[in-house]
This record gives structure tokens, sequence and C-alpha cells, in this order.
């Protein structure tokens, strides 16, 4: 999904997944970016991958992540998700490598 991700930046040469226009592809992704960001999966996956990471940064200025997503993050959750994503992180990143 990240690499992916990647490649429709790169070729449609836009801020957003598909090109210039802010679109249903990027508030599909959103969900699924956060969650590997709140499990700390997502700085590794994305450390090559710049374009992930400057999408995600502007996705996560906008008005609307804040009030569909950010909103309603659980903050006794979040230690939760920190915790076991950070112990699950070297055998995510072995497949990953795999």
């Amino acid at each position: 999904m990240i690499a992916d991700m990647e490649k429709a930046l790169a070729d449609r040469a836009g801020p957003w997944l598909v090109g210039q226009t802010y679109s249903l592809a990027d508030v599909g992704y959103a969900p699924y970016v956060t969650r590997l960001d709140h499990l700390k999966f997502l700085d590794g996956m994305i450390e090559k991958r710049h374009r992930v990471a400057a999408w995600y940064d502007r996705m996560r200025t906008r008005a609307s992540y804040q009030e569909a997503l950010a909103k309603w993050f659980n903050p006794r959750y979040l230690p939760l998700m920190d915790e076991k994503g950070s112990e699950a992180w070297p055998r995510v990143r072995e497949l990953l490598a795999a």
C-alpha cells in the first residue's frame, strides 16, 4: 500500500494521490496510514518514501482529517497501540523485507 501510494504521488505530480485535487482516494487511505502511525510502523515504512511522508503531513493539517479522525482518537487506546506496535515492529520489518 505505501509503495503504491509513493508511486501514485510520483506519477501524478501533485500533492494528492490523484494529482492536484484532494479526492476520495486520499480520504480512503487516511485511516489506514493513521493506524500504521499509531502502531509506530509508519516511520519505518516511509523512511525512503518522502512523498508519502509529505502527503501524511498535509493530510493531518486538513480540518476534515481533524474532524473525521483525530477528534475521535481515544487517549487511553493510543498508548496501547504504541506499546504493542513497538513490540511487533521488528517482526513486521522482517516480513516487509522478505
